[in-house]
């Protein structure tokens, strides 16, 4: 038996919506039903266990304290939850590069 992309999508947007209300079980369950896919999404960004895995964790922590904030009728739940994890990796990306052009400012403050 199949399940209908509506009646999947119904079922994520029930557990976001019971994340911003603070539902430990309700992100257990969406971790669980969401994980494999994000985590694929991980994987060819980063093609790394150990990465893929801490930006998972950071992705879903950010859905967690975001969830509040989603709006079904602007987005696909999925692709939301996926947009947390780009957006996530594109931060620990430049954040080296960041982290060194702030301490090359700081620097040339004073010479």
């Amino acid at each position: 038996m199949t399940v209908s992309p509506d009646s999947r999508n119904e079922e994520l947007i029930n557990l976001i919506v019971r994340c911003a209300i603070r539902d430990q079980a309700a992100l257990k369950m969406l971790f669980d039903r969401i994980s494999p896919y994000l985590n694929a999404i991980v994987y060819r960004i980063v093609k790394s266990d150990d990465i893929g895995k801490e930006v998972l964790q950071e992705a879903f922590l950010q859905i967690w304290s975001n969830a509040h904030s989603y709006r079904p009728h602007l987005a696909n739940p999925l692709k939301w939850m996926a947009r947390h994890v780009i957006v996530l990796w594109d931060l620990c990306r430049w954040e080296p590069i960041h982290r060194r052009y702030l301490w090359q400012s700081r620097l040339s403050l004073y010479w």
